[in-house]
C-alpha cells in the first residue's frame, strides 16, 4: 500500500494501515472459517475504534471491504466523521465466482493452467510491469484459512450513511454489474472507473487514482 503512504505524507495526513493477516501467527495457525472470519472482523473494528474521534478515510479494499460492512453491521459505529472508499468491491458473490471462472476458462484454452492464471493475474488482478518486487511478492501471500462469505452483501450497505467513493478498474475482478449494484444501496456516493487498470488501480494509475482521492476529500 505504499502508494497511500505516499499520498498520505503529501498531504500531512496520518496514515493508519491495517494488517488483517498481523492478528495471529501464521505458522501454524488452525481455525474453522466461521471463527477466522469473526477474529478478522473483531480485529478491524478494535482498530478502527481506536481512532473513532478523528476525521477518517477508510480505504477498504476487496476483502477489506466485505470486513468493514461485517463492523458496521454487528457493531454501533458514529458515521458522522467518516469517508469511505470502497475498492474493487464485489458484494454479489454468484456473479463474481462466473464472470471470472470464464475469464480463466477463456486463458486456459490459449495454453496450460500456469499460462491461464499468468494471464488472469496480469490482466485482471495487477499487472507486473506496474508493481515493486515487494508488492508483487505481498499479492503473493497465501491465506491464513478459508472464510465463508455471504452470498451477497448487498443489504449490509443499507447501514453506511456516510460519502462513499466507489473505485474499480475497467479489467477489474470486480464487474460493472457488481457496482451497480453497490450504487444501488448507497445514499450518497460517486463512482470512479479508470479504464484499462485491473483490481489495484492505485498501483497501475496512481496519479489518475489520488487524483480522484483529492476531489472525494474536498482538495482537488
Amino acid at each position: 500500500m505504499e502508494p497511500f503512504d505516499t499520498w498520505c505524507a503529501e498531504r500531512s495526513y496520518d496514515c493508519y494501515r491495517y494488517d488483517q493477516f498481523a492478528c495471529r501467527d501464521r505458522d501454524g495457525f488452525q481455525i474453522d472459517s466461521e471463527q477466522l472470519f469473526a477474529i478478522l472482523v473483531e480485529e478491524l473494528y478494535r482498530h478502527v475504534s481506536k481512532l473513532k474521534d478523528r476525521d477518517l478515510l477508510i480505504v477498504a479494499h476487496s476483502f477489506g471491504a466485505v470486513l468493514l460492512c461485517e463492523i458496521f453491521q454487528r457493531y454501533e459505529f458514529s458515521q458522522q466523521r467518516i469517508k469511505i472508499v470502497l475498492s474493487g468491491f464485489c458484494p454479489e458473490r454468484e456473479e463474481f465466482l462466473q464472470i471470472n471462472q470464464k475469464r480463466l476458462e477463456s486463458y486456459a484454452r490459449e495454453g496450460d493452467e500456469r499460462h491461464a492464471e499468468n494471464r488472469f493475474f496480469d490482466a485482471h488482478i495487477c499487472g507486473k510491469r506496474f508493481m515493486t518486487p515487494e508488492q508483487f511478492q505481498a499479492l503473493q501471500v497465501r491465506p491464513m484459512g478459508n472464510v465463508s462469505l455471504r452470498a451477497s452483501y448487498l443489504e449490509l450497505l443499507g447501514v453506511i450513511r456516510c460519502p462513499v467513493l466507489i473505485t474499480y478498474g475497467s479489467e477489474d475482478i470486480c464487474s460493472d454489474y457488481q457496482v451497480a449494484k453497490t450504487s444501488e444501496h448507497l445514499v450518497d456516493f460517486r463512482v470512479a472507473r479508470f479504464s484499462g487498470a485491473a483490481h489495484y488501480p492505485f498501483i497501475e494509475q496512481t496519479q489518475a487514482y489520488f487524483q480522484e482521492l483529492d476531489r472525494f476529500m474536498g482538495i482537488g
